[in-house]
């Protein structure tokens, strides 16, 4: 029986071979955080003269045959990814704070009111470990068939999509949820760096509506959170009045809801995007 010695990935790079550029940017991202070396290849290049540890492919855009032969032939490990059959997700380190800062047990009742494509409630229903229920929601029948789409692809059976106004009050769900992820729509200024476009898109008189807005949907969403449970508000943003000032609104004018905690999180300074989230608990 051949023994497989853990990797050395203090001496040898990691290889990641025709990755798609979305994954492999939070793959090299994350690699670097962690201070694992990384070398892509693409399109049959020749193999870096220093031995890889071991060698990610992603199936959907692979496209080096000659490459793979080598890998089998240097006896070079192989972890093959594909993102189609569910087996992995990307999804940016502070996004993924919203479903630990949840804190979700099993056999909750969890909704998503703004979900598209669905990566934070995936997140949250696999937390459940096939229990409880998800219900991930959003504004158009296009976005909603991008969160059923990913959820086939998880395979996962406890959570469903439904297309719902989150501005618009649902009585049916009237305190029936023990947690309530409100991740609204904002200015985008924590992801400039993935969309660079907003620079000049944005102006003062759109953050403000968006501010607005997000108050509008938190006066609906609140009544959707049982005694004792939780609302989840966040953005992608570092705009204060859409973060900070939001927050303090939504203590002073419901005051059956106490502010645990929040967080603005800073590129550069935090891991992953700009990011703010506040947790409050019903009382």
């Amino acid at each position: 029986m051949k023994t497989l010695l853990s990797p050395d990935l203090d001496a040898q790079p990691l290889l990641l071979v025709d990755c798609e550029a979305r994954s492999r940017e939070a793959l090299e991202k994350n690699l670097t955080r962690m201070g694992i070396r990384w070398h892509h290849l693409t399109g049959d290049e020749a193999l870096p003269p220093l031995t890889p540890c071991a060698v990610l492919v992603e199936l959907e855009a692979f496209a080096s045959p000659l490459t793979l032969s080598q890998i089998n032939l240097a006896g070079i490990p192989v972890i093959a990814l594909t993102s189609h059959e569910g087996l992995y997700q990307v999804q940016d380190l502070s996004s993924m704070q919203v479903a630990l800062w949840s804190e979700v047990k099993e056999g909750d009742q969890v909704l998503d009111v703004c979900a598209a494509p669905g990566g934070k409630s995936i997140h949250i229903a696999e937390l459940l470990n096939g229990t409880g229920h998800v219900e991930a929601r959003d504004l158009t029948e296009y976005k909603v068939a991008l969160i059923r789409d990913n959820i086939e692809r998880s395979g996962l059976t406890n959570i469903n999509a439904v297309c719902q106004d989150a501005a618009i009050y649902d009585p049916h769900k009237k305190e029936t949820a023990d947690i309530v992820i409100a991740d609204l729509p904002c200015s985008g200024l924590g992801i400039l760096g993935k969309k660079p476009d907003l620079k000049s898109k944005m102006t003062v008189e759109m953050a403000k509506g968006l501010a607005d807005l997000q108050r509008q949907i938190l006066t609906v969403v609140h009544n959707y959170v049982k005694p004792g449970g939780k609302l989840l508000y966040s953005t992608c943003t570092i705009n204060r009045e859409e973060n900070e000032d939001n927050t303090a609104w939504f203590v002073e004018n419901f005051p059956e809801f106490e502010k645990i905690r929040e967080k603005q999180m800073l590129p550069g300074s935090d891991m992953g995007d700009g990011f703010y989230i506040a947790e409050f608990r019903k009382q």
